[in-house]
C-alpha cells in the first residue's frame, strides 16, 4: 500500500509588479513585504499601514454590532433590579476567555449576583441545553448570557422562555436555520460579511459587549488568547486585538497567566502568537478536551499566585495526558492506513471504538497535513448512531463537528473543504457515507462539488435521500440519492427563489419552505420533490402577523423580504 507521503503542489498568488513597487515606495518597505500585504488584502498605503501598525484606534465601536445596545439596556435592568445573572460559556479557550471577560465586566458594572458555568464536553457536548436552563431556573436565575455559543440553541431558548428566564446570546458561529427565540442575539455573522467584526471570535464578541457596558477596554490579553486559539484570520479587527493583547499581557501581571507561562516555559515579556497557539492555549484547552473548562476559568480568575499555581500544574498534567491520548490514536490511525490507504482515494474516514472524542479533531488535523486529503475520524462509544462522534480537518480548515445521520445501515457525514482563512476561497462541501462494523470501516462513498465558496449550513437525512443546504443562499438545495451508500450521487438541485435557504424535508419526497408569496407576504409552502428538477407546489398558507409560526420565522426571513 502507498505510505501516504504526498508531494504538495504549491500555488503562488500573483501580484501586479507595478502595484507591488508602488506600495513598497509609499510605505518604505521591501517589495517582498509589499507583495505579502497585497496578498493579504492590504493593497493600499492606508490598509498596509494599518496592517503593519495596529492600534486601539483601529477597533470598531462595539455599538456597531447589532444587539449590543439592547443587551446593555437589559443588563442595566439586571443591575438595578438586583437580578441573578448566569454567564454560560464554552469549554475551549475562546469560550473560557470570553466568559472570564464578560464575568469580570458584569462584576465591574455592579451586578452583585453573577455566576458562570459551561457544559461538560464528554457528557453534554457543545453549547447551552435545556437541562442547564432548568438548573438555572431552580437556582432562581433571571438572566442567562451565553458566550461563544447559543446561536443554534433553539431548544434551550424555548426552555428559557417557558421558564421565564431572559436570554441574551453572544456568539460568533454561523446561524443554522431558524434563529433561537432569544430576546437579544449578538453575532457578527448576522451583520453581514462586510462588517468589520465579521471574523471575530467569541471572546472578542464578549469583549465588545463588555466595553459597551463599562466603557473600558479591559482584558485585552484574554481577547488575544481567545482569538489566536480559535484560529480566526489575523487581519483587520482580529489583528489589532491580538497585537494589543500581546502587548498588554506582560504588564497585566495576571496570576493565572504568570503561572501558566512558567509551566509552559514561556516568557511573557516576549509573548508571541506562536507561544499562545502552541504552548499556552493547549494547556487551557486540556481541561475542556478531557471534561469541562472550569479549571481554565479558575486559573484565569485566580487572584493570587498561590491560588493559580496548583491549577496551572493540573492543566499542565491534563495537557500531557491529552498528548499521550493523541499519540495513541495517531498511531492507531497510521497503523490502519498502512494496511488500507490507496493513493487514489479522495478522502480518509476512520472509526474506532474507544477513541477519545475530545482529541480526535487534533489527530485528524495531523493526518490531513500528512495525507493532504479530507479526513474524518469517528469515535464510537456505545451502540447506534447517537454514540458516534465525528471530527476532522479538511484543507486547513478545522471542523470540530460534522452533520451525522443514518443512511440505512450506514452513516452519512457532511463535510466542508476550502482554502485556509477564506482567501480566494474555493470551498466546496461533500457528503461521505460509511459503514462501521465493530471497530472497522467496511465501505465508504463520497459525493463532492456541493456549493462554491461556502460551507454546509445543514444536512437532513430522510430515507435514502440527503438534503444539503450551504450558507450561500444563491446555491441550490442539493438532493442526494443514497440508495447505494457506497456510491452517493446528486440527483437534483432544488431552486425555489426565496425559499431555498429555509427548506425542511418532511419525507423523502416532500419539503416545506418558508418565504414570501407573490405579494411579498410571509408564507409556508409544501412542495413535492419526487423529481427534484421539477418541484410541484402542493399547498401553501399565508402566515399572518399574529401567527406563532410567523413570529418564529420572521427574523430569519427579513433578509429575503
Amino acid at each position: 500500500m502507498n505510505s501516504g507521503n504526498t508531494t504538495l503542489a504549491w500555488s503562488c498568488a500573483s501580484c501586479d509588479r507595478e502595484t507591488v513597487r508602488a506600495l513598497a515606495r509609499e510605505l518604505d518597505i521591501p517589495p517582498l513585504v509589499a507583495q505579502l500585504l497585497i496578498v493579504r488584502g492590504a493593497a493600499t498605503p492606508e490598509l498596509g499601514s494599518r496592517f503593519l501598525n495596529p492600534s486601539a484606534d483601529h477597533l470598531c465601536d462595539p455599538f456597531e454590532l447589532s444587539g449590543v445596545d439592547h443587551a446593555v439596556e437589559r443588563l442595566r435592568l439586571a443591575r438595578d433590579r438586583h437580578e441573578n445573572v448566569l454567564v454560560f460559556g464554552d469549554y475551549d479557550v475562546d469560550g473560557i476567555t470570553g466568559t472570564a471577560i464578560l464575568y469580570n465586566a458584569l462584576k465591574d458594572y455592579g451586578i452583585r449576583s453573577c455566576a458562570y458555568d459551561m457544559p461538560n464536553r464528554l457528557e453534554e457536548g457543545y453549547g447551552i441545553n435545556p437541562e442547564r436552563v432548568y438548573q438555572a431556573r431552580d437556582q432562581n436565575v433571571n438572566l442567562i448570557v451565553t458566550v461563544d455559543n447559543g446561536v443554534t440553541a433553539r431548544e434551550a431558548a424555548e426552555a428559557a422562555r417557558a421558564a421565564g428566564i431572559d436570554l441574551v446570546i453572544t456568539d460568533h458561529h454561523e446561524p443554522e436555520g431558524q434563529l433561537p427565540c432569544a430576546g437579544i442575539i449578538i453575532d457578527p455573522k448576522l451583520d453581514g460579511a462586510g462588517h468589520p467584526c465579521h471574523e471575530i471570535c467569541g471572546a472578542a464578541v464578549a469583549f465588545k459587549l463588555a466595553t459597551a457596558l463599562t466603557g473600558k477596554t479591559s482584558d485585552l490579553d484574554l481577547v488575544a488568547l481567545g482569538t489566536v486559539a480559535d484560529i480566526v484570520p489575523l487581519r483587520g479587527e482580529n489583528r489589532a486585538l491580538v497585537a494589543l493583547g500581546l502587548r498588554e499581557a506582560p504588564a497585566r501581571l495576571r496570576p493565572g497567566l504568570i503561572k501558566l507561562a512558567q509551566v509552559a516555559r514561556v516568557n511573557l515579556e516576549t509573548l508571541t502568537a506562536r507561544n499562545v497557539a502552541y504552548q499556552l492555549a493547549p494547556r487551557i484547552n486540556a481541561g475542556g478536551r478531557l471534561g469541562d473548562g472550569i479549571a481554565g476559568m479558575d486559573l484565569i480568575l485566580a487572584d493570587s499566585l498561590e491560588t493559580a499555581e496548583p491549577i496551572a500544574r493540573e492543566l499542565d498534567r491534563a495537557n500531557t495526558e491529552r498528548r499521550d491520548i493523541e499519540t495513541a490514536i495517531l498511531e492507531d490511525a497510521h497503523a490502519e492506513l498502512r494496511e488500507t490507504f490507496n493513493a487514489q482515494q479522495r478522502s480518509i474516514v476512520l472509526a474506532r471504538r474507544g477513541w477519545h472524542q475530545g482529541v480526535i479533531g487534533i489527530v485528524a488535523s495531523r493526518l490531513q497535513r500528512h495525507f493532504y486529503r479530507p479526513v474524518a475520524l469517528v469515535a464510537i462509544d456505545g451502540d447506534g448512531p447517537a454514540s458516534y462522534v465525528a471530527s476532522g480537518q479538511v484543507d486547513g480548515t478545522i471542523r470540530n463537528s460534522f452533520s451525522l445521520g443514518e443512511v440505512g445501515d450506514h452513516l452519512g457525514i457532511a463535510t466542508t473543504k476550502g482554502t485556509p482563512w477564506g482567501v480566494n476561497d474555493t470551498s466546496e462541501s461533500s457528503l461521505i457515507t460509511m459503514k462501521v462494523d465493530g471497530a472497522k470501516l467496511v465501505q465508504a462513498g463520497i459525493v463532492g462539488g456541493l456549493g462554491r465558496g461556502e460551507s454546509i449550513q445543514s444536512v437532513r437525512f430522510v430515507g435514502s435521500r440527503a438534503y444539503v443546504v450551504t450558507f450561500k443562499q444563491t446555491d441550490p438545495f442539493y438532493v442526494i440519492d443514497l440508495s447505494d451508500p457506497a456510491a452517493p450521487r446528486v440527483v437534483g438541485e432544488l431552486k425555489l427563489p426565496g425559499f431555498s435557504a429555509y427548506l425542511h424535508p418532511v419525507s423523502a419526497t416532500e419539503v416545506v419552505g418558508f418565504g414570501p408569496d407573490e405579494s411579498g407576504r410571509a408564507s409556508a409552502k409544501l412542495f413535492n420533490v419526487s423529481d427534484p428538477a421539477a418541484p410541484v407546489l402542493v399547498d401553501s398558507i399565508v402566515l399572518g402577523d399574529e401567527s406563532p409560526v410567523y413570529q418564529a420565522v420572521a427574523a430569519m426571513m427579513r433578509e429575503v423580504l
